[in-house]
């Protein structure tokens, strides 16, 4: 695939000169998805982090936004009037800012969803169809396509056209029910986390994988749908079993165990786990005892351990406690707010973060959740600009002339930071 500015090399063999050459998006040939060009329609938090794992491993990420951007543009936090949660999830994607409502520009869309290897879109189910973008339209064009559509509910059903976000999701999968029982407080959750959204993204990301390979092996594309209720129930092992049987067995809860000063939790799942806790706080005589000293036993009178458990740690710090048991082999750890994670030394040796100098400042940005070995360090600092990528794209892509860029600027097809709404 032929990246904006890009010349085809000439050779005995077939070349792929997006593979040795850097592309404008500042990724080089040894980033894995080198080449690949990504059309994305996505917006708010899922499917911006699923395409921003993309644009992180390399390839060319096009986000389509709307005349008036992302909602993100306006969510906090704020630093300086920008919102720095839309540049983690955006930052080094190429914004073009187009009128998907004018017939011209869904052809342009159309034109451009030829040339590229993966498509991704959260709309509610119907609407890529409408604008002529869904992917029995555009597979006739483009074979080798990898479409993902992520939705609240899926394609097909009952509740498939219904409008849903991350909390409607969770509500309606019975994760906030069971957080709510386990938390023992009638339901009243107050959750900031979107947790449908980020594991949404990251399965989407998967399948995106998944169905790459594939087409390496079968030379042709695949259409992904990704269900957020789905995701969410796929997060609900034990739920999801214990719903089916009666009476129903309540799950084994890690709680907060006091201390001197902060809470600290412990985890001894392993029988080994449980010996060496029992060595750590000076308690030998539990590990015989037909209250714990087995798995099943120990599930049975859970409660009753975390107590006795809890007798040791409220002597003494959330520091010493965890120095003892982590050191006899014990899974435990004091609670930390992201302010002290962030500062802590493992982190400081870790390449999950990355550090970013804008006109906001110095401040950490998330990498991915897992590591490459030979993967370059991201060092794209540009800001997805509204609209900053719409020469690049529309010019260098789809090759139209700077006379038509501009006549689609004056009829406001096409729109960018100096031509507001």
């Amino acid at each position: 695939m032929l990246m904006p500015g890009q010349k085809r090399t000439s050779s005995s063999k077939s070349v792929d000169p997006s593979r040795t050459q850097k592309t404008p998006g500042g990724s080089g040939p040894d980033c894995p998805l080198s080449g690949m060009l990504v059309l994305d329609f996505t917006r708010i938090l899922g499917g911006p982090y699923c395409t921003k794992l993309l644009a992180d491993l390399g390839a060319y990420v096009i986000k389509v936004e709307p005349p008036s951007g992302d909602h993100y543009r306006n969510r906090g936090p704020f630093k300086d009037g920008v919102s720095t949660l839309f540049l983690q999830l955006n930052r080094g994607k190429h914004s073009l800012c187009i009128d998907l409502k004018n017939p011209v520009g869904a052809d342009l869309m159309r034109q451009l969803a030829t040339k590229c290897d993966v498509l991704v879109e959260n709309f509610r189910p119907g609407v890529m169809e409408r604008l002529g973008l869904d992917y029995s339209t555009l597979k006739e064009c483009n074979r080798k396509l990898v479409y993902c559509s992520i939705s609240g509910f899926g394609s097909s059903g009952p509740l498939a056209r219904r409008s849903a976000f991350a909390p409607i999701v969770h509500a309606y999968s019975g994760f906030d029910e069971a957080f709510g029982r386990y938390a023992r407080n009638d339901m009243s959750i107050n959750n900031p986390h979107l947790v449908a959204d980020v594991a949404g993204g990251l399965t989407a990301f998967a399948a995106i994988q998944t169905a790459l390979l594939s087409r390496c092996l079968r030379g042709t594309g695949d259409k992904i749908d990704v269900s957020l209720l789905e995701v969410m129930l796929s997060l609900q092992p034990f739920e999801v079993q214990a719903a089916q049987i009666s009476p129903r067995q309540e799950q084994i809860l890690y709680r907060a165990l006091r201390t001197l000063d902060v809470s600290i939790v412990v985890a001894p799942t392993t029988q080994e786990n449980f010996y060496a806790l029992c060595a750590a706080i000076g308690r030998e005589d539990m590990r015989d005892s037909d209250l714990y000293n087995n798995i099943r036993a120990r599930e049975q009178n859970w409660n009753s351990l975390t107590d006795e458990i809890e007798a040791w740690t409220k002597l003494r710090s959330a520091d010493d406690c965890e120095k003892i048991l982590v050191a006899a082999g014990v899974p435990a750890a004091k609670y930390l707010s992201t302010e002290e994670i962030l500062r802590h030394p493992h982190l400081a040796e870790s390449r999950f973060f990355h550090k970013i100098d804008d006109r906001v400042g110095s401040h950490l940005e998330m990498g991915m959740p897992f590591c490459l070995g030979g993967l370059p360090s991201v060092k794209d600092e540009r800001k997805c600009g509204l609209g900053a990528g719409n020469s690049d794209v529309l010019c260098g892509l789809l090759g139209i002339s700077s006379e038509h860029f501009s006549a689609l600027l004056s009829d406001r097809v096409v729109f960018d930071s100096e031509s507001p709404p």
